[in-house]
């Protein structure tokens, strides 16, 4: 199982790319030499899903720390024959509109950009106006699984 992350000091490669990599060591998959990192625009991401699969032919999974990679890693996939997701499984974070009209559509966990927004106003408000800093870093809020046709079967029971 391979990850394709955004760059390094990026605030997605500090926390999606950690709940990946302890994901993946709970369930005692995860290789170190399998992270790469990638500017997060289409041509720089496909090149570098295209690097890694040309490099890395046994990769059966790869993990996308957001749905912009995931659309390039299927379109360099799809460049090299590689059926998905019978031949590679890809996965993104975001829920992004565009995840859904590419074929085949990016399986990804839909982020609720809104609530996300809205509870950070909140927060920053507060702050401003007590100067007090009265919330966790740590703050969660629920997000949802899209099944899209980018994940087989075989590897469906893994979610």
């Amino acid at each position: 199982i391979g990850i394709l992350s955004s760059p390094e000091g990026s605030w997605l490669y500090n926390t999606r790319l950690q709940w990946m990599m302890t994901l993946l060591k709970s369930r005692g998959v995860y290789n170190p030499d399998l992270v790469w990192t990638s500017p997060l625009d289409l041509d720089s991401g496909k090149a570098s899903a295209g690097a890694i699969l040309d490099s890395h032919t046994d990769i059966s999974v790869l993990m996308c720390i957001n749905d912009m990679l995931a659309v390039a890693a299927v379109a360099a996939a799809l460049e090299r024959g590689i059926r998905i997701p019978a031949d590679l499984s890809i996965t993104g974070i975001d829920g992004i509109n565009l995840s859904r009209v590419i074929t085949p559509q990016i399986t990804t966990i839909s982020l609720p950009r809104f609530e996300m927004g809205s509870l950070g106003c909140r927060f920053l408000i507060e702050w401003i106006e007590t100067g007090v800093k009265n919330f966790s870093e740590e703050t969660q809020i629920a997000c949802s699984f899209i099944e899209g046709k980018t994940l087989s079967e075989a590897r469906k029971e893994e979610k």
